[in-house]
């Protein structure tokens, strides 16, 4: 099963990942030999994105909480429902680029994001030192 695991991409190698999928498939979660059986019968695609009209994706984000964590389930759903009310504007492009004018700070607030996150890419980006220093880190 490490193996299967290797072939991920890096963000994607976290056992939340892996545990909701295999949730959100109805695969075995008791026994780790039936478990680790069904991954290696069915290894399950991560997705990515999300739209949270939909109620298949709904489902693969609730198979992402845990099953006893009930307050957390209900953050998820009350957050969805923001979600669905007032869907987020997005832009794909280089934010050192042409996009960098949609953004100005003078359109603030605004939230900006970085995929995956920001501590995991920021270092990674190349432009990075550039739209900070014009925009500062912004609001991750």
């Amino acid at each position: 099963m490490p193996a299967l695991i290797e072939q991920l991409p890096v963000p994607k190698r976290q056992p939340n990942l892996l545990f909701g999928a295999v949730r959100y498939l109805d695969g075995p979660m008791g026994d780790y030999q039936a478990f680790r059986a069904w991954m290696s019968a069915e290894w399950p695609q991560i997705r990515n994105p999300l739209d949270v009209t939909s109620a298949d994706d709904v489902r693969w984000l609730e198979c992402l909480v845990w099953p006893e964590q009930h307050e957390r389930l209900d953050r998820l759903r009350g957050a969805i429902r923001i979600a669905r009310s007032e869907p987020a504007h997005l832009m794909a492009g280089d934010l050192n680029g042409p996009r960098q004018k949609t953004v100005r700070p003078s359109s603030w607030p605004w939230t900006g994001s970085r995929w995956p996150s920001p501590g995991s890419m920021a270092s990674a980006w190349t432009g990075w030192p550039r739209f900070s220093a014009v925009f500062g880190s912004g609001s991750t």
